[in-house]
């Protein structure tokens, strides 16, 4: 069977040399990408995320607790994507850590505590289904759900974060508010490009994912059915879930089979031959292209691309 691997492995964060920059770190490489894009050359950004390392079971190395304390800027998804990093990155830094999953303004997509085994239908207008929806921040409606720590993946997302990040460097470094409003625009401008190349999905169609990842990168896609083989937090498989995935699998014409090379993969590839169903390979983190040099804007088309390959567009 032929797999078609969109992205994997991370790229490479321009580091700059000058001594007066403001050093950022920030737990995985497409957070360093959206750093990187509004400081430019002011900064220097250390993700701690590595090449082939899974962000809900990693934790932080003495070296990088170093790195860590040093930092002008710290920038976290938050305890729900990296719990044995999240903690001791708090022990080192304190309060200077801005966890991104708490700004106010952040679009969540939220999922039931209780479904082990979640099955998102993304829509144009994001209202509320049986199993995924997406809220903002402050929507307490979600007593009873856990959130989908995958935020960068929405574009909306990624300019709060990128904003929020404008305003911190504006503060650090008064001087040069000018030109990170222009980097952000810039930003702003490019991600709306990449997005241009979107694919459509106007009649209901079924995917299948290794991992419950790509949920807020769908929900502007249009009608998508996900059936998923290891939730939003990376929970090993159980008899349970792979019974009801391979049950789904058999029952419903599937478009393809979209694997994170991180989570489950092995398993995901199985499944899709078994079941002749088109494999698609790409990182919800790592992006291998390099058309933008930048680990955010380039895992963004990296998802473009797989999902047109997926849809057939």
């Amino acid at each position: 069977m032929k797999y078609l691997v969109i992205g994997a492995m991370t790229c490479c964060i321009p580091f700059a040399t000058l001594a007066d920059q403001i050093h950022v770190s920030t737990d995985i490489p497409p957070i360093a990408g959206i750093a990187q894009a509004i400081g430019r050359d002011h900064v220097t950004v250390s993700p701690l995320l590595g090449p082939n390392q899974s962000p809900h079971h990693v934790t932080l190395r003495p070296s990088q607790a170093k790195s860590v304390a040093q930092a002008d800027m710290i920038w976290v998804v938050g305890p729900d994507l990296t719990p044995g990093l999240f903690d001791r990155m708090v022990a080192v830094a304190g309060d200077r850590i801005h966890n991104i999953a708490a700004l106010p303004t952040l679009d969540r997509r939220t999922l039931d505590a209780d479904h082990d085994h979640d099955h998102d239908h993304a829509h144009d207008d994001n209202h509320d289904d049986d199993h995924g929806r997406t809220e903002t921040a402050d929507d307490t409606s979600a007593a009873d759900t856990m959130m989908d720590p995958h935020v960068w993946l929405s574009p909306t997302n990624a300019i709060t974060i990128a904003a929020a990040m404008r305003d911190e460097l504006r503060q650090i470094d008064p001087e040069n508010a000018d030109r990170f409003a222009a980097n952000f625009a810039q930003f702003e401008q490019t991600l709306s490009q990449i997005l241009v190349d979107a694919p459509r999905v106007m009649t209901h169609t079924n995917i299948a994912v290794s991992h419950d990842a790509y949920g807020y990168f769908q929900s502007g896609l249009g009608d998508i059915e996900t059936i998923t083989l290891t939730d939003a937090a990376a929970t090993e498989l159980t008899p349970r879930s792979m019974a009801q995935t391979l049950s789904e699998l058999d029952q419903k014409s599937v478009a393809c089979f979209i694997i994170d090379p991180a989570e489950q993969a092995k398993t995901a590839q199985g499944l899709a031959e078994r079941n002749g169903i088109p494999a698609i390979i790409v990182s919800p983190i790592f992006a291998t292209s390099n058309t933008y040099a930048n680990p955010y804007l380039d895992l963004m088309a990296d998802l473009v691309q797989a999902y047109r390959t997926c849809l057939a567009q």
